[in-house]
């Protein structure tokens, strides 16, 4: 049970079971473990040890990156005669360590299942789906089956990623206009379920939400895939798609969040006897999500996703957040004119002269009270926004005002959310560097037109 004999250890993979037994870590042509190797497991095992609580201890921050493993489930680098193991990640040093060694096991062959704790208060903006195939419709082996499957998931993540990015505008406003969206995969044969599955992991990982913005925004996300489920039905890549219930397609597709949630690098176990799937959790894409008015979105796959280091793609697709707070939501952002700061029209209808409410005195309503933007006036800076009830109003972000009605109708316009692109001979002011930790690149915001870019557009210059 030493660490020098990890490379050779075989025990069943659930206790009290002698049925089922997998080798977690050996030699041999299975896998890319040799004999230079085991001086890397003897390091992974030494560092998870460490960082393993003791049973009879409870982790010292509720709000700390716990790691567990599923029930009952035991892996190649925890002792016999532990139970339930944990381990809690006391920095941020140590949390990209550990990514590390999870894409050193996955480059290895070696199937590892740890999942992390969701922290009490805040988690990345995402949605997690997994659909089953209809295996009559999947071709043979070969060539033809990996085209099938390349357009199945490309035309999966583009839908999805589509309905995730209009319920972010519609929850957060004009700061969703323009965002990062980390695309995983964990799609195959799924030996629980006895068929192959689609599953991917979508996050908005510059979004934090809490548990009940989550909750909600699952809801939100299966309305809009349900809205625009008929029309894209008639697309060849969604034909194999098989629903657990027919006449409510996505209600069950669209995960729960739960408590433990599967790193990424790291696979899962299921069913009574805990088997492994073989399908662990990998990067698919980096995309750069523009939502224009109308919720249609434009998908940009990112240059540099392919120089991202594996523990920055672990941390990406991470639902733990740095964020100290949640990101605003729309409606707190963008208050409606309210009744006690109206000297004009009455918010029953009345009518009178133009009123103002500042964003200062807020009212609460629901995250669905206020629409996304419609229209503005492009020289005043006036901004229409229509209510739940589709009752019009106005707002000026440079001072704050917000008014049912203005002095003089504007020519209103519908906004273009996607700003223009910036040439040489056409400054935008606005733009400046932002920094991101774990090993994630800088890219570049512009504060003016909400636009995010990894290289400085040219003929451009920063904020100083």
């Amino acid at each position: 049970q030493g660490p020098n004999r990890l490379v050779r250890w075989t025990k069943p993979i659930m206790s009290g079971s002698s049925h089922h037994e997998v080798v977690h870590a050996f030699r041999g042509t299975q896998n890319q473990v040799s004999q230079h190797h085991e001086g890397i497991l003897e390091n992974i095992w030494r560092f998870l040890e460490d960082l393993r609580v003791p049973t009879e201890a409870t982790t010292s921050r509720s709000e700390g990156r716990i790691v567990t493993l599923p029930k009952d489930f035991l892996d190649w680098y925890v002792p016999r005669s532990a139970q339930s193991p944990t381990w809690e990640l006391r920095s941020a040093a140590e949390e990209t360590q550990l990514h590390k060694h999870l894409a050193t096991l996955h480059n290895l062959g070696i199937p590892t299942f740890l999942r992390e704790q969701q922290p009490t208060s805040l988690s990345k903006f995402s949605a997690t789906l997994e659909v089953l195939l209809e295996e009559d419709c999947l071709p043979q082996p070969g060539s033809t089956r990996n085209t099938f499957w390349a357009a199945l998931q490309e035309g999966l993540v583009q839908f999805a990623v589509a309905a995730v990015a209009e319920v972010a505008v519609l929850l957060f406003g004009p700061t969703a206009n323009s965002t990062l969206i980390a695309i995983y995969d964990a799609s195959g044969y799924s030996l629980a379920d006895c068929h192959w599955k689609m599953s991917l992991r979508i996050n908005c990982i510059e979004l934090a939400v809490t548990h009940e913005t989550a909750r909600h925004a699952r809801g939100l996300i299966i309305e809009r895939l349900q809205k625009a489920w008929p029309k894209i039905l008639r697309e060849t890549w969604a034909k194999p798609l098989l629903f657990q219930v027919e006449q409510r397609p996505w209600e069950s597709e669209v995960l729960e969040s739960e408590k433990h949630q599967r790193m990424v690098w790291c696979d899962v176990a299921q069913g009574e006897s805990m088997l492994p799937e073989n399908c662990p959790l990998v990067p698919y894409a980096l995309l750069h999500v523009v939502t224009q008015s109308g919720g249609l979105a434009q998908l940009r796959h990112m240059k540099m996703a392919d120089d991202l280091p594996n523990e920055a793609w672990a941390q990406l697709g991470s639902l733990w957040t740095a964020a100290e707070r949640a990101t605003d939501l729309w409606h707190a952002r963008v208050p409606r004119p309210t009744s006690h700061a109206t000297a004009g029209r009455q918010t029953d209808g009345s009518q009178g002269g133009p009123s103002v409410a500042h964003a200062s005195t807020p009212i609460a309503q629901s995250p669905s009270a206020v629409a996304p933007v419609q229209a503005q006036d492009q020289h005043s800076g006036w901004v229409e926004y229509r209510t739940s009830e589709g009752r019009p109003y106005y707002h000026k972000q440079s001072t704050g005002e917000t008014v049912w009605e203005l002095n003089e109708v504007p020519n209103l316009t519908v906004v273009n959310d996607k700003a223009p692109a910036a040439s040489s001979d056409h400054q935008v002011e606005g733009w400046k560097v932002v920094h991101k930790s774990g090993g994630v690149p800088h890219y570049y915001y512009n504060s003016v037109t909400n636009e995010s870019s990894w290289e400085l557009p040219e003929g451009q210059t920063l904020i100083q």
